[in-house]
């Protein structure tokens, strides 16, 4: 056989296929409706965390009491409670107490010439928890390494350096961090 004869068989062969396949999807789309199809893809993840540090509000917060002269609120007076949550640790974090400095509720002229400040103490709940005295709230410690279960006492003050407080609503925030 000649080289031009295979080559020509080969070239018609090619042709039939490639107008086979053209044609096969009309032929399939011919044979029936189509219909539309679906399924749920479900997702999902595994979550570790090797250092996290989780701080959850023990109660609904502290409570201010004003004292006799009414130039003073704080947490640490008569009728005033602190704020309590627990600290879990799974690294040795660094953990403060910075206050917010001016009340998110307050009088026109509630915080006028106002000191914020506040305090934190620590009672170890596990074995790695960690207790500590009462300290300022920029006073950072330092927790344990390992999973380390804390409650922390935050206390509040606000003291107005003249004058007495407007009578009125008042709020203050403490952040705890843990960083």
């Amino acid at each position: 056989m000649e080289k031009a004869d295979v080559n020509g068989r080969i070239r018609r062969r090619v042709r039939s296929l490639a107008t086979a396949l053209a044609t096969a999807p009309l032929m399939v789309l011919a044979a029936g409706a189509a219909q539309a199809a679906q399924n749920n893809i479900n997702f999902g993840v595994n979550i570790y965390y090797n250092n996290a540090c989780a701080i959850v509000l023990q109660g609904t917060g502290g409570t201010l009491a004003m004292n006799t002269g009414a130039n003073q609120l704080s947490s640490k007076l008569a009728g005033g409670a602190p704020a309590i949550a627990r600290v879990t640790s799974q690294s040795n974090y660094w953990l403060q107490a910075d206050v917010v400095p001016y009340f998110t509720m307050s009088p026109s002229g509630g915080d006028t010439g106002v000191t914020f400040s506040a305090t934190f103490a620590g009672q170890a709940i596990n074995a790695r928890g960690l207790t500590f005295a009462e300290r300022p709230g920029p006073n950072r410690i330092r927790l344990r390494t390992g999973t380390s279960i804390q409650d922390i006492t935050v206390h509040y003050n606000a003291l107005r350096a003249a004058g007495v407080y407007p009578a009125g609503n008042y709020r203050g925030v403490v952040v705890l961090r843990c960083e």
